[in-house]
Parts: C-alpha cells; structure tokens; sequence
C-alpha cells in the first residue's frame, strides 16, 4: 500500500511542530506499545488500537487521562507527527478505513516524529554561544529538515531522514562543552526499545527548548538540557 504524497507548498513553521489531534487518525493510540505500570492502567501492543479509543478517533476518557492511570498519555507529545502522516502523507485517509494502511502509516509516524523532534533540538543547539562555524553548520541542518517538497515516501523509503538524524545527534555531541553540570540535569534517556514501551517518557521536557525557540527564546539550561536527548524511532 502506498502513501499518497500531499504537498502544500509551505515551509514547516511552529505551529506545524505542534500536535493536532483533530487531524489526526489517533495514530499514537495505536501504533505506540505501553506496559502497566504507574503510566498506563493495561498493557498495550503496538499496532493494537487502545480499549479507550472511539470510533471517531477520540479518546474515551481524555479529559481524565491520569486520574485513570494514564498520566503517560496525558504528557506524551508527537510533535506534530501525527498531523503531519494522516494529512500529509496519506491524504486524509486512516488505518481503519483501510487495515492496510495501518503498518505503513506506523512506519511513517515513527520517522516522522524522530524528525520533527530533531528539528526541535536544532533550534534550542542555536540558542547555545555556538561559534559561527558551528551555528552555520545547524543552519543548514534547520534546512535540510525542512527540505523543499517536504518529507516524501521516497525521502523516508530511502533512508534520507535516519541518516540527517545521526548527523546532527554527531553534531549535537560536539555541543556538550557548552553544558555546563547545572545546566544538564536530566534523567536518564532511554533507549529505542524503552521508548517504545514507555512512552510516557515523552520527549516534551526535553525538547522545550527548541519549542521555545521556534517562537520565543529559551534558557540555557532548557537548551543543554534538549541536547542530552536524541530521538528514538519507536516501532
């Protein structure tokens, strides 16, 4: 099953780096796996749509997400990721109007998202002294996320976006001289596989301060802080 490129014409801006549920095919609720624990009430396997998801793509009990054993949901932030597939790439379309959409649109969400999270740690590696070397080379990073003709099959098929990925987090890795110990006191990261299974781990803390930057300024200590978090493809 192909994906449907759609394209607008306009440049990735702020507010496109912000979740939309409304325009979204609930693809955190189903493509993301959790386990019981004090962020999810039930054990979840990706692919498997959430017992509180409606058919209308609403959550069943959204509006008392953590009083339900759901604080994990209730901080998760896709960045704007789901938008971005449901609309963009697949045209409107959902995984339950057709089943057969469901593993591509997964696999696209995934990328997606890792992407967008690294356009937002970009923007707070900016907001550090960086020198003008440095600065230029996560200029032209900013650019190449946000490509002319927008993130395609074809770009994610190819591998494009995992291999800007590891470009910047090399680059971000550079940057740690900047952090000072007060600065970058963060929990530890987890891994691909923990995200996976933990997804109230969000990346919304750590990535503040390139939200920030995208339509305000950041503290240091919020930019250091974004550098010690690489995104995860979660599967």
């Amino acid at each position: 099953m192909r994906m449907r490129v759609v394209r607008t014409g306009t440049a990735m801006t702020a507010s496109s780096l912000r979740a939309d549920c409304a325009r979204c095919a609930a693809l955190c609720c189903v493509a993301l796996a959790f386990d019981r624990s004090s962020s999810f009430a039930f054990d979840k396997k990706a692919g498997e749509p959430c017992q509180n998801l409606l058919p209308t793509f609403r959550c069943r009990i959204h509006e008392s997400l953590a009083e339900s054993g759901f604080n994990g949901c209730a901080i998760y932030d896709c960045h704007g990721a789901g938008q971005f597939v449901t609309q963009q790439l697949f045209g409107g379309r959902s995984w339950r109007d057709d089943p057969r959409l469901l593993m591509p649109m997964m696999k696209a969400f995934a990328e997606i998202k890792a992407l967008h999270e690294t356009r937002l740690m970009v923007a707070a590696a900016m907001q550090l002294p960086v020198t003008s070397e440095e600065r230029a080379a996560f200029q032209s990073f900013a650019a190449q996320l946000d490509p002319d003709g927008g993130w395609t099959e074809l770009r994610i098929g190819n591998g494009e976006g995992r291999m800007l990925i590891e470009q910047v987090q090399r680059s971000l890795r550079d940057l740690r001289k900047y952090v000072t110990p007060s600065s970058a006191q963060q929990k530890p990261v987890v891994n691909s596989r923990q995200a996976e299974r933990r997804i109230g781990h969000s990346s919304r803390r750590t990535l503040q301060a390139g939200a920030s930057a995208c339509g305000g300024s950041p503290s240091g200590g919020q930019a250091a802080r974004a550098l010690d978090h690489e995104p995860d493809f979660e599967r």
